[in-house]
């Protein structure tokens, strides 16, 4: 289950990155973001990172 699993600390990055490679499924990235958040297990500042650049977009902070 990948709610489940985006709730694990470090398994957020490599879930994002598995729904990017299945055709770019930015909609199924963006949900397993969306289910961290529910977990009330906040991301860390290296996983928004990452989030940030694998999906090209500046998440949790303020705009550069």
């Amino acid at each position: 289950d990948a709610g489940a699993d985006a709730g694990r600390p470090g398994e957020l990055v490599q879930l994002v990155r598995e729904r990017l490679a299945d055709d770019l499924d930015t909609p199924g990235a963006i949900l397993l973001l969306d289910l961290r958040v529910a977990t009330g297990i906040p991301a860390t500042p290296v996983e928004l990172d990452a989030v940030d650049a694998l999906l090209g977009v500046r998440l949790g902070g303020p705009a550069a």
